[in-house]
């Protein structure tokens, strides 16, 4: 199915001029309902069957790319830098009227990974928070998946980006190459995307990312109360990616699903949390029997919670 792209133009920040895409799968007859989805870090959105098996069921379909991502990264702008979450919390603004304008009834927005994070702090502070009917957490960012030595040096993160703030380190990993080959058509997957774009060589980790991160975590381990119906869905176990091992194509390769399933009650009182067996960091682009049941256990809760 094709897709029109709307650029949404935003406020310029501390790199200069900034936008970001809206991505909206074209269908000849509207529903009432909008299913909006956000990308992870170091990601971008080329998932375009999960955009037809949610488009063919009564919703119309939509992406967001995010501001330094992909076609909304600029030439004088950083791959994936932020320094507050927060910031991306225009271009959901922006999404979420675009959206209004067409008069749907209700909005559904799912969150991947960093995205994840990104939906929990908009749902707790963001401006259009009262226009979203349902959340969706896709294996959602709740913690940093590192040994608990280097979890303490994550304060330090703070006072290094604000002294230093573009000090950056390498995302290029075998981990991230091995999660990424698990994903390619072209290696062990399914998937067809440009690796080029989803993990650009010059990419880096600033620590000013790390810190924005590492706040909105604290935040949530604070408890949200987030009053919306959520789903939060990730694998049955994790694995390392650092070695190939087929167990990659069965596992959380990306995060500890133990952090997820012990954040998400932070969220809110209304949490549904679902253990998918032989799920990827992605349930939607796991296996074809494995992503079918995360299809069906998300159309089971859009139609359980969402008011008619």
């Amino acid at each position: 199915m094709d897709y029109l792209v709307h650029t949404l133009s935003l406020k310029p920040d501390y790199q200069g001029e900034v936008v970001a895409q809206l991505y909206q799968r074209k269908k000849e007859v509207s529903s009432s309902v909008a299913y909006l989805f956000i990308h992870g870090f170091a990601d971008y959105f080329y998932q375009k069957q999960h955009g037809d098996n949610i488009g063919e069921k009564q919703m119309d379909f939509y992406a967001l790319e995010l501001r330094k991502y992909n076609q909304s990264k600029l030439p004088h702008q950083s791959y994936f830098y932020c320094r507050n979450l927060e910031e991306y919390f225009e271009e959901i603004d922006q999404s979420i009227e675009f959206l209004q304008e067409k008069n749907y009834q209700q909005i559904i927005i799912e969150g991947h990974s960093m995205g994840g994070l990104v939906l929990a702090m908009y749902l707790a502070n963001g401006r259009h928070r009262d226009k979203i009917s349902l959340g969706i957490f896709n294996g959602p960012f709740f913690d940093f998946n590192i040994p608990s030595y280097l979890k303490i040096l994550l304060p330090a993160s703070k006072y290094m980006s604000k002294v230093f703030p573009y000090l950056k380190d390498y995302v290029g990993s075998p981990s991230f190459d091995h999660y990424n080959h698990s994903l390619h058509k072209d290696f062990k997957g399914e998937w067809d995307f440009e690796i080029e774009v989803k993990s650009p060589p010059k990419a880096k980790v600033y620590y000013a990312w790390v810190w924005a991160i590492y706040s909105a975590q604290k935040e949530l381990k604070k408890g949200l109360n987030i009053p919306q119906p959520l789903l939060v869905m990730h694998s049955d176990k994790s694995c390392s990616g650092a070695v190939w091992t087929d167990e990659i194509m069965t596992s959380d390769a990306v995060l500890n699903i133990n952090h997820i399933k012990e954040n998400a009650p932070f969220l809110g009182k209304n949490v549904e949390i679902v253990q998918i067996e032989n799920a990827m960091h992605n349930v939607f682009l796991s296996q074809k029997h494995v992503r079918e049941k995360a299809l069906e256990i998300t159309l089971n809760f859009i139609e359980k919670n969402l008011s008619k």
